[in-house]
Formats: structure tokens, sequence, C-alpha cells
């Protein structure tokens, strides 16, 4: 259509094209329909009429052009052009957004944006020459105003704007303006900028838009943003006050973006995408007229921007473009040639500027910034390997950074903050390590990083990074390291804030302290980083710091992430919180008891012990500041405040209990104070005064509480509390006695008291109403007193708390009387009230009876215990089911605390035998009632379980297996629950007893244990500890009943039931690192003498959670087993020896190797250490099948740890039993007639087997017997056996000179010879031998001990650290064992140090160093430029050259500008390859990689399945994503290169033909097409007579041809070198 209208407008004449414009708006119209068909269709129709029409944009296009050339006034009376922008064009323009954007952003050559593209070129040559006053074109400017100034869809409003006059022609037809979509806008104004650039800034409502638009850039997406910076700042189209206007509005989006952490990625990328336009705008190299030119670049905030855009971690783009900034900058100011400095931040003290540049040290400053973007750039990579060298120049960046001969650096510190942070986020942890490592290492004593700003780095960054455990891994660099050494980042932190602070002044010290505490409580903290920084801090030089904001942070941390840690790491917390709060609390601000109150809180697992040293440093902190306003004034108001706490808020429910960190916090003051008194006055009647003058609300509630009947019972239960916590922390005093001045008193007050508490405790207790919610806690608070009461008076003197003494005798008499009659009265409980006197009975007499040790005569115990047993609470618990849910239900809690002392107290009956039980009653009973507690309860049931089921095991073997069922799903439905282990522990104690272990594999007991062994041995490798407290309580038992002596048979009949779970568990070892940083923490702070009694428990629970701690406790078991040397004993070894062999031979690879510290490698080599133990024990008969067995697997591939562990075991088992010498021998023979697999380990054997013969005359005769068989095989062809076969020989020779055997030198003179000519030349046969630890330092009978076996030899085979077992374990874990020397087969340790010297010094000691930097997925501590050395040294400070990989131009770019270099781009051909012939997806992948990165047009492939392929897509690497690929099949190959040839490309082959020219002698044409031939087969013939020509690689070598890739690629970069004009 487009092509007639032409023709017809050459037809006419010039006057005439106002006619012609109407005519071909009509047909525009026309051609998507009338108005009048309705609004809808009118919207939609325009779009869909163009999609399916490309001659519309056409006709658009052309009615452009002709009004281009007309005046305003003719324009305007072209009345179709209205109807067109009217009825047409705006709907287009102002259609949804999704559509819009769509056709926008789409292919050029689409229709859908063809339609766009047209329209708005018409819409602004419209505007360009319409008349000022133009209705239309005054509507169209303000719609696009109102498009970029605020933003709009311009979707809502279509309707409204289809709507107008039919008098169009009428000056007061009123037009709607349109609501433009802001692409359509934008496209508007690029092309009126485009077309009348030199005028626009002088019309207002461009000037408008400009400042609308400046506003916007902060709130669009990047795409338009982008679009709207080449609007404002259009070279010649923008004025000094714009670019001002556009840097203003920069600064402001800074602020906003620093103010809001989380502020949306995209948009505060548009910081740095305009910036990037504003420097291509203003900074030009070289132009040293300032006045002319923007000089943003000096306000400080632009390079606070930059240094944040280069930590942007979460964004590449914007790092890209901030060092993008950074580098035109620095390249402008440097051009300049003038002196440049930018002052610092205002809040630094130090006047050092930012940034500076001066002439007169251009070469040093050049360098430095050089330097410090190489590294940076660098830090971008992943590979390691590339970031590795680059490491090297931070020691540059150092010096650079401390002042010079003037006193200037020249470096910020910020900028080392920038390096360093943007290690802490790099993907590899051993940079990180790196980063963090240099960060504690800083020299701060002369780089002024505090004065700098460094506070915000060390508060943010540095602390964050600080969280990640693997900084806090303790590497081995030999095995005798201990795992119970401080982490060196532990140590370097505080050596940092020790230094740090030596810097600071006092106010400045304050704000550091206090900004400390705020980083450490705003982070998410793990239990090992938390507590290492904690010690940290409670290590620093004391300063009055902290406030009670700083308190209240820490108590957050506490109840919140601190809450979740192991209690052995919580309680270490509290302990450092609570030496850390006395160094650094500041006195005058913060009032005594709020210091009290966070110490309470800090006590809440009883860590702080009076006696020990944390309760002794809080009384010298309090005696030092004595004479403070705060002591002073909380001193005096202790009293008061006690009294006011005891009788309570009168507007409050006046029953309630004090919260149990108010109790703490009163007992702690109370005695604090005291103690403080008597360590001041060294006289107890002062200590015994104030303690007195403290107690004394307390005294008065309590000695009266019995006979006052209307004082109200809160006040006497909170004075209970109290009294019960003030007692209990004396109890648990350390060295504590009569003779403690507050002991003394708080006998007195016990004495006083202790008549009127128990009368009031018996009219109390019975008297509760379970209605109210506190009554159980009341219960508990009653409870508490008793027992603390009955174990003071049970550890004081007696002649102290006679009175007391005497008051508690003759409540528990009380007691036993009352008591039985209540639960007879309440048996039934038929109402909760009922329940609750029944549960308080139980309790009392559950009390009653652990305060004695004999429990007879105490109670009419078979009375009680027949009542106690059938007492029934179904109906109370089917009530509690059927209860609605909104009802207040007090029932469930009571319920389970009921039974728990319920069969607490018939537990107790039954262990002391004065009772008749039917004990299977009893235990179904227990099976029942145990489905309905669900809280920790459980466990008292369990206790009594264990019981009836020893009693029941022979009789009632399927109900012992439903009780165990039971018990087994009671505890999984707390496996993730804070509780878990607790019930776990109940249900090990239950389960795994010996009694219940005999039972034989074809009782249902058996098989029900089995299996729940097999869930916890899975389980038990996530979950650390699960597996240990099955396997050392069993291995415990058993070990006791054998040293009895009475048991043993009996012991055997269970190992042999369990022998499969025995197995499993000397092969057990986790995987996993979980856990394995908890437990080396703990053994770290097991030696911490500030943690005082902690330190025992902290040592018990990290060997109880040690995965090693299962293979132990076995092989323990086994080594007792063996050393009675009974027929039973040896049988069962050799059974379990026998199926270890069984299970090594299972979990060898048949045809693969397995690598080093793999899974395969593990379970060998535990296979074989438990073979090296238990051979000790196997007798003379059993020998020569073990002795054959294992030489066949001797001939398996094997890691060097498990392949030594065999040789040695051979060599052990021919000394014990000199009859397998022959077997020995047998086989030698049959690998030398038949396959030598395995034969270099038969080598080593034989070398290690003249050390252990029983005398001179035997060597002699062994090594006459060796030498002529290994002799020929040191000729042999084969590389590793002749090295091999000339080591042992070797071996032998060192050993016949040093044992003087002369007889054997003199008998072989070419071996002595050979030998002594290698040991003077230093041969490959010398390093070997000094290389090999177990030819050079091992003998296998002095060195025969559990140290070797499962400490040292791994070690030095390179086994990483988890698997190494150091000897002190086997001790702890079973010191009767090895503490009386009773073990006679096996040493615990080495009695040589041999071995030990080797791990420190040896050639393998530097092997295992190498391969752990190699290997090791979490380098050593100490992180060096050595840690990271994986092939190559650091490079030397400033020399050589290091890798950087290629940035692509394009993602530098802001997008929305064009992509390409213009110069890059005019050299860039137009080469299409075609690879139909190739059918190798290794080629194939290779050259799509090739063609993408040398800008290949168009990569052509015989099927799209190739896409898929994962051979393919391996060596493509992502390339087919951004490299054009077409598919042509070889059928249609000749087809498709006529085709391309018809396009103007030239057809060149690779091939060798007659008449092939080579290819540095051809010259490609711009549009070349390059056809591959087939990897066998190259071009065919009739595809050659095809082709312009056909090109060759010159060759050198003999072989014919080069890999199809190979070609391609040598044959692309041929074209590309010729296109670029290399040379």
């Amino acid at each position: 259509m487009a092509s007639v209208l032409l023709q017809d407008l050459l037809r006419r004449k010039k006057g005439e094209v106002e006619e012609f414009i109407e005519q071909a708006c009509a047909i525009v119209i026309d051609a998507q329909g009338s108005p009048s068909e309705g609004k809808d269709s009118a919207a939609c129709a325009p779009l869909s009429i163009a999609e399916k029409n490309g001659d519309i944009c056409d006709v658009i296009i052309l009615i452009a052009d002709l009004i281009s050339d007309l005046e305003c006034k003719a324009v305007t009376d072209v009345l179709g052009l209205q109807d067109l922008l009217r009825t047409v064009c705006y709907p287009v323009i102002c259609g949804p957004s999704d559509k819009l954007t769509q056709m926008s952003n789409g292919n050029p050559k689409d229709d859908g944006s063809k339609i766009v593209h047209s329209i708005c070129w018409l819409v602004a040559v419209y505007i360009k020459k319409s008349r000022q006053d133009d209705p239309v074109a005054m509507g169209i400017i303000s719609g696009i105003k109102g498009a970029v100034c605020d933003n709009l869809e311009g979707s809502n409003s279509l309707s409204s704007i289809m709507m107008g006059h039919e008098d169009h022609g009428s000056e007061s037809s009123s037009w709607i303006s349109p609501n433009f979509h802001i692409l359509s806008a934008l496209e508007i104004l690029e092309h009126i900028q485009d077309s009348q650039a030199c005028n626009l800034l002088e019309e207002e409502w461009f000037r408008e838009v400009v400042s609308g638009a400046i506003q916007s850039l902060e709130s669009v997406e990047p795409v338009i943003c982008a679009r709207l910076c080449g609007i404002i700042m259009k070279e010649g189209l923008t004025t000094h006050r714009i670019l001002e206007e556009v840097w203003q509005k920069v600064k402001e989006m800074h602020q906003r973006s620093q103010a809001i952490s989380s502020a949306p990625k995209d948009k505060g990328s548009n910081i740095y995408l305009v910036l990037c336009v504003l420097a291509n705008a203003t900074l030009s190299p070289g132009e040293r007229d300032s006045s002319a030119t923007l000089m943003f670049y000096s306000d400080v905030t632009f390079w606070m921007i930059i240094q944040q855009g280069l930590l942007c971690h979460i964004d590449p783009l914007t790092r890209k473009r901030a060092m993008f900034l950074l580098k035109r900058t620095l390249e402008v100011v440097r051009s300049r040639k003038d002196p440049f400095s930018v002052t610092c931040r205002p809040r630094e003290t130090d006047e050092s500027p930012i940034i500076w540049w001066s002439p007169d040290n251009d070469s040093k400053l050049l360098q430095i910034w050089n330097d410090f973007v190489l590294f940076y750039e660098a830090l971008g990579e992943v590979q390691t390997h590339v970031v590795q060298p680059v490491l090297a120049k931070w020691a540059t960046l150092l010096n650079a950074a401390k002042s010079d001969e003037e006193g200037k650096p020249y470096l910020h510190t910020s900028w080392l903050c920038v390096l360093l942070e943007r290690s802490f986020k790099h993907e590899g942890k051993t940079v990180t390590r790196w980063g963090v490592e240099q960060a504690l290492l800083l020299d701060v004593t002369n780089i002024p990083l505090m004065t700098q700003g460094g506070d915000k780095f060390l508060f943010g960054p540095l602390l964050s990074v600080l969280r990640e455990p693997y900084l806090y891994t303790t590497c081995r660099t030999d095995s005798t390291t201990h795992l119970d050494q401080r982490p060196l980042v532990a140590v370097q932190t505080e050596a940092l804030l020790n230094k740090l602070l030596s810097q600071l002044s006092y106010e400045q010290k304050q704000e550091f302290h206090r900004n400390l505490v705020t980083g450490i409580c705003k982070l998410m903290w793990g239990p090992v980083p938390l507590t290492l920084l904690l010690e940290s801090v409670s290590g620093l030089p004391e300063c009055p710091a902290w406030g009670t904001q700083q308190l209240y942070d820490f108590r957050e941390v506490l109840q919140s992430s601190v809450l979740v840690f192991p209690p052995a790491v919580r309680s270490c917390i509290q302990v450092f919180l609570s030496l850390a709060t006395i160094r650094l609390v500041d006195v005058s601000s913060v009032p005594l008891h709020e210091v009290f109150t966070f110490l309470a809180a800090l006590n809440a697992s009883g860590t702080l012990k009076r006696g020990e040293h944390v309760w002794q440093q809080i009384c010298n902190w309090l005696s030092m500041n004595r004479n403070t306003e705060a002591f002073l004034s909380g001193a005096g108001s202790c009293a008061k405040d006690l009294k006011d706490k005891i009788t309570g808020d009168p507007s409050e429910d006046n029953a309630s209990s004090l919260h149990e960190v108010e109790v703490d916090r009163l007992a702690l003051e109370i005695l604090m104070l005291a103690d403080v008194h008597s360590q001041e006055s060294g006289n107890g009647s002062n200590c015994r005064a104030v303690l007195g003058t403290l107690t004394v609300p307390l005294r008065e509630v309590l000695c009266t509480v019995g006979n006052r009947i209307y004082l109200p019972p809160g006040q006497a239960d909170r004075s209970i509390q109290v009294l019960t916590a003030i007692t209990g922390i004396v109890l648990n005093s350390t060295g504590t006695n009569n003779k403690d001045p507050v002991v003394q008193e708080l006998n007195t007050i016990l004495n006083e008291t202790a008549a009127e508490i128990f009368i009031y405790l018996m009219r109390r207790i019975f008297s509760l109403d379970v209605s109210k919610a506190e009554s159980l806690d009341k219960v508990h608070t009653y409870l508490d007193l008793l027992s603390t009461l009955n174990s003071y008076c049970s550890t004081v003197e007696s002649s102290g708390v006679l009175q007391a003494t005497a008051q508690l005798e003759s409540f528990k008499k009380t007691l036993v009387k009352d008591c039985p009659a209540v639960l007879i009265s309440s048996s039934e409980a038929e109402s909760t009230q009922d329940l609750f006197r029944s549960y308080v009975s139980i309790e009392l007499i559950s009390w009653r009876l652990n305060c004695s040790h004999s429990d007879k005569g105490i109670f009419q115990a078979q009375e009680l215990y027949s009542t106690i047993l059938h007492l029934e609470i179904s109906a109370l618990h089917d009530n509690k089911k059927s209860s609605s849910v909104g009802e207040r239900d007090s029932t469930g809690p009571l319920i389970g605390i009921f039974l728990g002392r319920k069969w607490s107290c018939i537990h107790r009956f039954l262990e002391a035998g004065h009772v008749t039980a039917d004990y299977e009653g009893a235990l179904r009973r227990c099976i029942d009632e145990l489905s309905l507690v669900s809280d920790t309860n459980s466990t008292l049931i369990m206790d009594c379980a264990a019981f009836l089921l020893r009693k029941l095991v022979s009789s009632s073997p399927d109900l012992c297996c439903e009780a165990v069922t039971a018990a087994w799903c009671c505890v999984m439905d707390f496996y993730r629950n804070k509780h878990f282990w607790e019930l776990y522990s109940a249900f090990v104690d239950m389960t795994f007893q010996h009694e219940l272990l005999t039972q034989g594999p074809e009782t249902p007991l058996f098989n029900t244990i089995q299996k729940i062994f097999e869930f916890i041995l899975i389980k038990g490798e996530t979950k650390l500890g699960l597996l240990n407290l099955v396997v050392s309580n069993v291995c415990r038992s058993w070990q006791q009943l054998i040293v009895e002596g009475q048991h043993t048979a009996e012991v055997i009949k269970a190992m042999t039931n369990y022998t499969y779970s025995l197995r499993k568990s000397v092969l057990f070892g986790s995987m996993k690192r979980t856990g394995r940083l908890e437990e080396e923490l703990l053994l770290y702070l097991s030696t911490n003498d500030t943690l005082g009694s902690l330190k025992g428990t902290l040592t018990t629970t990290s060997i109880e959670r040690d995965p090693a701690l299962v293979r132990v406790a076995v092989i323990n078991l086994l080594i007792r087993l063996g050393e009675t040397k009974s027929p039973e004993s040896q049988t069962f070894l050799v059974h379990f020896l026998q199926s270890l062999l069984e299970e090594e031979k299972a979990v060898t690879p048949e045809k693969k190797c397995y690598v080093l510290n793999s899974q395969v490698h593990r379970i060998k080599q535990r296979v074989w250490q438990a073979a090296l133990v238990v051979i000790n024990y196997i007798p003379q008969e059993s020998s020569n099948a073990i002795f054959k067995q294992i030489l066949i697997q001797l001939a398996s591939e094997n890691q060097s740890s498990a392949k030594h562990m065999m040789e040695w075991l051979v060599v052990l088992m021919i000394h014990r039993f000199p009859s397998t010498v022959e077997q020995f021998w047998a086989r030698l023979d049959q690998m030398i007639e038949g396959s030598r697999c395995g034969f270099s380990p038969i080598l080593i054997i034989m070398s290690q087997l003249g050390a252990v013969q029983p005398s001179r005359e035997a060597k002699v005769s062994f090594y006459n017997k060796a030498v002529p068989i290994i002799f020929p095989w040191s000729l042999a062809p084969t590389v590793s056996l002749r090295v091999q076969s000339q080591v042992a020989l070797f071996k032998i020779w060192l050993d016949c000179r040093r044992d003087g055997l002369t007889e054997v030198l003199d008998r072989y003179p070419t071996l002595n010879a050979c030998m002594e000519y290698n040991e003077n030349r230093g041969s490959a046969i010398t390093n070997k031998m000094e290389g090999n630890f177990f030819l050079k330092d091992f003998h296998p009978l002095l060195d025969y001990s559990l140290e070797t076996i499962f400490q040292s030899l791994p070690y030095l085979t390179l086994v990483i650290d988890d698997e190494l077992v150091i000897p002190d374990l086997f001790l702890q874990e079973s010191p009767d064992l090895w503490g009386d020397d009773s073990v006679k087969s096996i040493a615990l340790f080495n009695s040589r140090e041999t071995l030990r010297l080797a791990q420190k010094l040896g050639t393998a000691a530097d092997k295992r160093k190498s391969a752990f930097q190699l290997h090791s997925v979490i380098p050593k501590s100490s992180v060096d430029l050595s840690v990271i050395d994986f092939k190559e040294r650091p490079l030397p400070l400033g020399g050589g050259d290091v890798q950087k990989k290629i940035t692509p131009l394009r993602e530098e770019l802001a997008p929305g500008f064009e992509e390409s270099d213009p110069t890059t781009e005019a050299n860039k051909g137009q080469l299409v390859v075609v690879a139909t012939l190739v059918d190798r997806m290794p080629n194939l992948g290779g050259l799509c990689r090739t063609g993408e990165i040398f800008g290949v047009e168009r990569l052509v492939i015989g099927s799209a399945r190739y896409l898929e392929d994962k051979s393919f897509l391996g060596l493509s690497v992502t390339a087919e994503k951004w490299l054009p690929i077409k598919e042509v099949r070889p059928s249609e190959l000749k087809d498709y290169l006529t085709e391309m040839r018809h396009q103007g490309y030239t057809l060149v082959g690779l091939e060798q033909t007659a008449n092939s020219i080579q290819i540095n002698d051809y010259r490609f044409p711009a549009k070349t097409l390059i056809l591959l031939g087939n990897e066998r087969t190259g071009i065919p013939v009739e595809l050659i007579h095809h082709l312009d020509v056909c090109v060759e690689i010159p060759q050198l070598g003999y072989i014919r041809s080069l890999n199809v890739h190979v070609s391609g690629a040598l044959l692309i970069w041929e074209y590309t070198r010729q296109m670029l004009g290399l040379g």
C-alpha cells in the first residue's frame, strides 16, 4: 500500500501535498475501523491491525516525512492529521504498559515495535511543525510532561482520549491532554532533540520536562533512568546549571540510600548510572578550565559514593560502574597536572584527605592507585589462583596508608577498608580468611584507622565476618598440636581491640565500647564466635563505658540467640559477660540494682558460685566502687528494696510470686554486699551485722508467718523465694564452712524462722486452689525450699542448725502421717482438685523418700505402694481431651507432673524391695500412662520401666518389647525439642541394659532394639552424641561386668548378638564438621581458670559429643575382652575380625580408585585400625585363615594410611605366628608367576620383616632369602615397581649395616656397591627413602601402640584431622583400663619419640602441610601468603605479571545506551561459522565458546538438540546464551550455502585440497562464511566444488590434521586479527 501511495505522490504537484496527507490519514483511519464502532474496539484495533499489516507503519512514516516540509499553519489545517493522532496514535502510545514495554524493547524489525516507533516519530514531527497555540500540540506537550515528571502509566484515561468534538476546525475545540506511557514520551523527546536541538533549550516546556526528569531519576527503573539521563545530559543540549542540578539530585539520592539500609537494589544502582553519564558529560582528560566544568569530584560525597558502590556486594554492575568512575576521575585529575585534594569526612579528627594528587608525586601515586585497582578487580574473580598472586601487593598499599616524611599518607585508610571488606565477601574461604587476618593484624599504631573513620568498618563488616564459624577452626600443624588451644583469630581479635583502645582518649574509649556492644547485639551469632568474642571483651582494660542501654542490649541477646546455644556454652558466655560487666559498666550512670539485675540474668544456670573467681572479682569491683554515689545509694536501699519486693505492689495481685531474675538479684545483692564488708573489715561480726540488717524485712515476715493467719500469702511466698535463693547460693559455695560469717548468720536466720515456716507450709500446701494458675508454681516454690533446707542441714555442721534440723525432722514425721491419709482420701481423683491434692501428697512423699538413704520403716510401704499404683486419672484425661478450645485447662500440665512423681515413688519402693509387687501389671500400667505424658516427666516413668524390664525380660519378652516401643515413640516426639537429650538419656538407660541385650536374635525384643540402633546409627552422623550415649554406656557396663569376672560369658553372648552393631560402631565417624567447632571450643574453655567449676563440666560435655568416642569405647571394650585370654573371648574376636574384613571387602570399589579422605578411605582405615588391635588376641589355629584373607585384600587399591596398616598387620602376624611365613612366601611365588597386582606392598613387607626377626641368625637367613627375590625387580620395566624394589633393597641394606650383618653384605657385593653409590650420590632412591616415614622412622614392634595406630600413622599419611584420635581419649573414656597398666598386649602411648619428631620435622610433615594447603576446605588459623600457595609462591612485591580476566565492555555501560565501542564496531566483520558437519559435542561446545568470545555473527549447527547435550554445555559455558545459533541440517546445507552467497558472503572451506591457500596468505572479506568439515571425513567433494575458496593451516609436524575445534578457533582468530587491523 505504501508503494502505491508513493507512486501517486510523484504524479501530483507540490501544492497538493496537504490533500495527499489527508487522504493518507483517511486510509490509515479506515484500516483500523471507524471510531463510532465503539470505544473498546477503537482502543484496541490500531495495535492489532498494525501488527498484522506492516505497510501501515510505512504510511505513517511517509506522513511524518511529508509534514516536516509544511509550514506550521498548513500542518494545523490538515484536519485528517488530527483525527489520525486522536484515533490511531494516542491509543497505541498510551496503551497498556506491559504490551508497550514488550514492543518497545523487542526486535526493531517486529511489526509491533515498528508501529510504536513510527507513531512516536509522527508525533515528534507534529510538535516541531505546529504553532505554539495549537491545542493538539499543547496537549501532547502536557502529556509528555505528565509522563516524565509524574511517571504516569497512561492507560487509565484511554477512553477519555478517544472523546472529541466533531468540529475539529473550530478554535473552541477542547482536547484532553493524553496520558502518555513514559516509554512513548521518552522516544518522542528523543526524536524532538535530534531534529531541533539548537532551539530546544529556549522552550519553557522543555526546561520543565528536564527539571521533572531530574526529580524522577531516583524512582524509575534503570532502563528508563538511562534514557532520561540521555535526554537531560545530551551533548550540546545541556548547561552547567542542569549538570549542577543533576549532581545535587545524586547527593540527595545518596543521603536517602544511606538512611534506608534496605533500599531496593535497582533504585540504588540509579545513582551510579546517573554518575556514569554525568562523568561522560563533564570529565574530559586534559581539560584545565575548571570554571567551565562541573567539578563534582571535589566533593567528598562523590568519593563516599564510589566507596559505597565498590562495596555493593549484591550488584556486580554497580561495582563495575563505581570502578569506572574511580578510573575516569583519577585519569582526569592526573591529566590536569594541578594539585588536587578532597578533605575528609567532618566527623574525622585526622586532617588527611580522602584522596589527593600532586604532580610532584605523580609516579608514586599512579603506582599506588594502579595497585589498588588491580587488587580490587582481582578480588572480583572467583578462582583463588587468580587472586593469590595479587595479594602480595597488600604490603605496598599498607605502606601507602602510613604517613610519609611530610606526615601525609598517600592512601586514606578507608580505601584499605574497601579492599578488606571486599575480601570478606569473596566466594573462596581462603581469601576471606586472608582478609580477616590482615584486618586483625593492621598496624593501627602507624595507620590512623580510628581517626579516619575506621570505626564504621570495625563495628560493621569486620564484626559481621567474625561470625563465620570456620574462621575459628584449629588446624594441627602436627599431630601433637592440642585442640585445647585458643583459636588464633580470637587471639588476634583481642590484640587488635587492645591496640585500638591504647590509641584512643578517655571519651573515645567510652564511645568505642558502646559502639562495640551495639555492633555485637544487632547481629545474629553462633555459639563459637560469640563465646570467643565475649571472652576477648571480658579481658579488655577497665573503662566505665557501659550504660543501662548496653545492659539491656545484652539481655536481649541472652533471651534470643544465646537461649538456643548448648547449655555449657551458654554458661561460659554468662561468665564472660559477668567479668566484662564489672570491667566496663559506668557506675556513675547505672544504678546498682540494674547491675545486679543483669548479673542475676546471667546467673540463670547458676554460673555465679560464691567463693569462685568470678564471684570474687565482682566483690572486689564492689569494694573498689564502695565510695561512689551509686554504691552508697544502692547499698543503703537494698533492705528497703527487699521490703518493697516482699510487700508487693498494692495495685497488683498481692498473691503473685517474684520473677526468678528478681529473686536471684535480691539474693546476689544481699550476699555480695555482705561479702564486701567481710573482705574490707576482716571481721566476721561486721559481716553478720550487715547481713542481718539487709535481711531484716525477710525475718519480719518469716518469724511470724506460721501464726499470722491474716498475713497475705504473697508476702510469705515471696519471702520463701528469697530465703531459698540465699540458702541455695550459700549451699553451692566453694569452700563453705561454719567459720564463714555468712553461714553463721544464715544459720541464725534458719533457726529463728524454721518452726514458723513449717507451720505455714503444712497449713498452706494442701489448701492451694488448683484453678489458680500460680498454684503449681507455689508447690514448686515450697518443694524447692524443703529440698534446699534438707541439703543445707545435711551439709553444714549440725551444731550450727540444731533448731532448724529439729524442726525439719518434726516436719518429716508430720508428712509421714498426713500425706498417706490425704492420698487415700483423694485416691479416686474425681476432680481436678482431688488430683492436685494427690499430686501434692506424692510430691511430699517423694521428697521424704529422697531425704533418707533407707526407706525401711518410713511409711507403711505395701499399703502406700498399692494406693499410689492404683491411682486413676483416665477420667480426668478424657475430660481434658473433650474440653472446648477456648476453655482454660489446668489439668494437662498437672497430669504430666503427677504421673512423673507417681512412678518416681513406685520406683523407689520397688528398688528398696520392701513391697510385694505384680511386676507385669505394674509395667502394663507404666506403658499406658507413658502415653499420657508429653513432657520431661516421661523420664521418671522410664526410670521405673527400666527396673521392671530387668525383672520381666525373661518371663514376658513381648511385654518388654511393647514397653521399649512405647518409650521410643515418646522420645521421637521430642526429637527436635530442647528436652530431647534428657528423654533420650533415660531411654538409653532403660533399653540398652545388659539383661535386655542378652536376648537372642530369635526374640522380638532383639529385633526391636536392633531397628532402633540402626536408626540411631544413621541419625548419629548428623546429630552428634546420639550414638555416643548408647555405645559408651553399653561398653562401660560390659567392661564392668568383665572386670567382675562372673558375667563374662553373658557379656560375650550379648556382644555376639550385637556383632553387627559393634562392627558399625567401630567404623563410625561423622563426615560432617557439624559440632566439631563446639567440641574444640569446649576443650579450650576447659583450660580457662576463670570458669572455675565449669571446667570439669566442659571437658565431659566435649568428650560426650566427640564422634570418635564411639570407636574409642568399642576398642577399649575389645581390649578389655581380649585381655581375659579366655577361649570364648578369642572365638568372638576371631568372628569379629572376620566380619570387619568382609566389611572392608564390601566397601572396596571393584574397578575405580577412591580418593584420599573419602568415605571409602575412612571406612577402610577404621577397619585396619581395629584389626591391628584385635590381632593380638586371636589364637594360633585361626591365624592362617585370617592371614590368607589379609594377603588377598592387600592386592586391592588402597590409600597410604590403609596400605601401611595392612603391611604392618602382615608383619605383626608373621612375627606372632611364625607358621604364616610359609603362606607369605607362597603368595609371593603366586604373584611372581601370575598377576603382580599388589606386589609393591609385598616388597615393603619384606623390607620390614627383617627388623622383627628374633635373632641375628634369623635375620641373616631371612635377608639371604629376600634379597635374591627383590633384586631382579629393581630392573623391572615398570617404573613404580622398579623404584619400589630399589627402595626396599636400600632399606634392607641400611638395616644390615646398622645391625652389622656383614654376612649378608659380603654375600651380595653388587647390592652393597649400588647402595653406597646411591647414598653418596643422593639419588631418587635416597630421596624417596627420606620422604617415606614408614621405611625411615617406623618400627613395627617398637611403635606398636594406640597412639601410632590412631594418631601418628594417619597424620603422617595426610589423613584429615577429623580422623585423628588422640590417645588421651582412650584414657578418658576408660580410666580403669589404662590407669593400672592392666593392658599388657598393646601400649597406649609410643615408647620412643621418633614418630613424634617425624610429625614435626620430617619430610612427611612437609607433605602434609602442602597437601593441607591444596586439599583442605578450611585452611589453618594462621593465614599468610603460603597458605594459599596452590602451585607457586606469591610473586615478590612490585615484580612480575599477574592474571587479570577480561571484563566485557558492555557490562560497564549503562542499560539503554549503545553497547559497543565505535572503534571496535567499525572493524568488526560478519563471520558465519557453519559446523553442520561436526557431530561431536565437545567440539561444538568449544566452537560455540570461541565464536562468542571473538564476536562471530552466527554459528550454524546440524541440530538444535545439540544445545541440550551435557558435553556441549560443559564446553560452551553458557556461550550459547549470547551467540546466535541457527539449525541447518546436512541435507539442507547446499541450499543454505547458495542462499548465503546470494546475500554477499564469500564461502570459505577449511580443508586441505590441491588448490587450498594457507590462512596467513589469504585476505578474508568482511562478509565471510567458514565451512568446517567432519572430524573423520572432512568436507565432502560435492560441497568443496560449491565453495569459493579452501584454506588450510600451515603445519610443521608429521600428524596430518588438527582437531576441528582447534582448527576452527585458529581460523576465527585469523579472521578477527585481519578485521581488527593487527599486525
